[in-house]
């Protein structure tokens, strides 16, 4: 029997299973908004749905999945529309619970690039960085949603933009996290 399913749908069906009823997530464009959009439809109602951009809790339409977190369509029917700036102390004050990640690289303790391939004297290739990024990893659990493609998958991603659990064992905690919040993932 063949698949009735692409590597993209069961990812974002993978992903849509890891949230929960009342949690807050950081959710982007793509993956990341299908899964949490799915979540909220078959399991979790109450599941708050956040963008970068500001907008919280916005009602998401099936077909009309906006293409950018800067665009009308995720406004629609929002709770509230802040700055960046409010919405990223909303996450270091500890209301996100769940936030998406990906990169161009992830190294085998979870640390994550998007700021540059090759060596920092002389990149190859520069990326968007960080954004919000590292606030996310740091101050929130982390669903890694991006393309398993060999290249991605590095024994130690060349930035850490967005931090993992740096070296393993007990590096992050002894790098020290945020007071208050637990580490995902950490010993």
């Amino acid at each position: 029997m063949t698949e009735k399913y692409t590597a993209a749908e069961l990812l974002c069906v993978m992903s849509a299973r890891l949230l929960a009823d009342g949690q807050v997530v950081f959710a982007g464009v793509g993956i990341p908004l299908l899964a949490a959009s799915l979540a909220q439809r078959l399991h979790a109602p109450g599941l708050t749905i956040l963008f970068e951009g500001g907008v919280i809790a916005p009602t998401i339409v099936p077909g009309q999945l906006p293409p950018s977190t800067n665009e009308q369509r995720c406004t629609r029917r929002a709770s509230m529309l802040l700055s960046i700036t409010d919405v990223l102390l909303l996450l270091q004050r500890g209301f996100v619970d769940v936030g998406f990640m990906g990169g161009a690289q992830i190294d085998q303790y979870g640390n994550l690039n998007s700021s540059w391939l090759g060596p920092a004297e002389r990149p190859t290739v520069r990326l968007p960085g960080s954004g919000g990024g590292n606030d996310i990893a740091s101050l929130a659990q982390v669903i890694v949603a991006m393309r398993h493609e060999k290249r991605r998958f590095v024994p130690h991603v060349d930035c850490i933009t967005s931090p993992g659990r740096l070296r393993g064992g007990n590096s992050r905690q002894e790098a020290g996290p945020a007071p208050g919040r637990d580490v995902p993932g950490g010993d």
